[in-house]
């Protein structure tokens, strides 16, 4: 620091050395310095210290999407780390996950499990039916395309005897080997044009057996273009979808966030789940449990007779811990998201190691339908008929993600 600064710096804080006045500041432009440097120190302390302890930015997937549109906010997009969605609890079934700790391939999304719909939950026969006579994107969880297929399940004729599935289905050969039955055509007419014309049941965030999950995710790379959207994957491979409709309204600058739409897939699954704008999820009283959490607490010590009961199989009917709370929690997750006529659903619940009752046993038999509430083969509940919405619908998301600072996102 030069003689004069000295000197000058000396005589404002008042021991007396002497300068020229041409040398030196006044004390209130030193003093006003003084301050700005000290609100400088201030705000960067204060910066450093948030950035350390919570996330910079919070916002709907909306927002991140107008960030990525931007070229001058495009860059700002990789500094997300970490992004938290609510999704249904039964998730794993909504997108037939094939991996993970609650594997569920043989599971269907909400919309299209039609055994939960009064009108149509005994005549799976004319699904299937229908699924080879159509093209409908709820017949892949049921033809076999995706997983399971309900085609060897047993058909009953006027006469008694028991076809499978594919036999009914199959109108040329059907004709040929049962001439004086009615063929599929005829069984099944009113019921193909249900199937065709109206919802089979309803989105997950509409389902009422279906309640809300949050799942929080760490981002590991991103990919946008104007003609796709936004994509995101996370550290396991999931990916979240963000795309903007292209309608008039949603071309304009100030687009509103029902214009865009997203869906979360996870990794090794089959559908995209698509994610509901103001989709909440609630703690709740946890003194309070649901009917379902009610029906499932009895799993680990349900009395059962200890006559007129038949295993699946050789196994000891006594469970050990682990297996309890793992068929447990499959039972709370899964109850109802599967078709019990796929072979594949009821293995997956975990009920090979429960006791199914003989058919002489009326405990038995009350035991057998207690067995069968957990097993998620639930009484449906009656739903008026909507019109089916073409391409699968899509549907405005809400959710929540961390934008990091510049330096620690590696920009500047």
């Amino acid at each position: 620091m030069g003689g004069g600064v000295v000197e000058c710096f000396v005589a404002l804080i008042g021991f007396g050395a002497q300068t020229s006045s041409d040398q030196c500041a006044s004390s209130g432009e030193v003093q006003g310095v003084a301050e700005l440097v000290r609100q400088t120190k201030d705000e960067a302390t204060a910066a450093k210290d948030q950035a350390a302890i919570a996330p910079e930015s919070s916002a709907t997937l909306a927002g991140l999407y107008r960030l990525a549109e931007s070229e001058e906010t495009v860059h700002l997009v990789p500094g997300v780390k970490n992004i938290g969605q609510v999704v249904p609890s039964d998730w794993e079934c909504q997108s037939q996950a094939r991996g993970g700790q609650y594997p569920c391939p043989d599971g269907e999304p909400s919309k299209c499990r039609y055994y939960h719909n009064t009108e149509y939950r005994d005549k799976a026969h004319c699904v299937y039916y229908y699924c080879t006579t159509h093209q409908d994107e709820c017949c892949a969880y049921y033809d076999g395309t995706v997983h399971g297929t309900i085609e060897g399940n047993d058909y009953t004729m006027s006469s008694g005897t028991k076809i499978t599935f594919g036999q009914f289905a199959n109108e040329a050969q059907f004709a040929n080997d049962f001439p004086n039955e009615p063929n599929a055509s005829m069984v099944c007419a009113s019921m193909v044009a249900d199937l065709k014309t109206y919802d089979w049941w309803s989105e997950w965030f509409d389902d009422e057996p279906v309640s809300t999950a949050y799942l929080n995710f760490q981002i590991t790379s991103m990919e946008f273009s104007h003609a796709y959207g936004l994509f995101l994957l996370s550290s396991k491979g999931d990916q979240l979808t963000i795309q903007k409709s292209s309608t008039t309204e949603c071309m304009a600058p100030d687009a509103p966030d029902s214009c865009y739409n997203a869906w979360y897939k996870p990794e090794s699954s089959y559908t995209a789940i698509p994610l509901k704008q103001n989709k909440t999820f609630s703690v709740g009283d946890q003194n309070e449990l649901s009917e379902r959490a009610r029906r499932l607490g009895t799993v680990g010590s349900m009395q059962l007779p200890t006559s007129g009961y038949k295993m699946l199989t050789e196994k000891k009917p006594t469970l050990t811990t682990e297996r309890k709370l793992r068929e447990h929690n499959a039972l709370t997750r899964f109850a109802g998201s599967c078709d019990k006529s796929k072979p594949g659903c009821v293995a997956m619940l975990g009920s090979d190691s429960l006791l199914v009752p003989t058919e002489e046993d009326e405990e038995g038999d009350r035991t057998q339908r207690h067995l069968e509430a957990l097993s998620g083969l639930r009484e449906p509940r009656q739903r008026g008929r909507e019109l089916r919405r073409g391409g699968g619908g899509s549907f405005s998301s809400y959710g929540s993600y961390t934008l990091m600072s510049g330096n620690r996102a590696g920009n500047s």
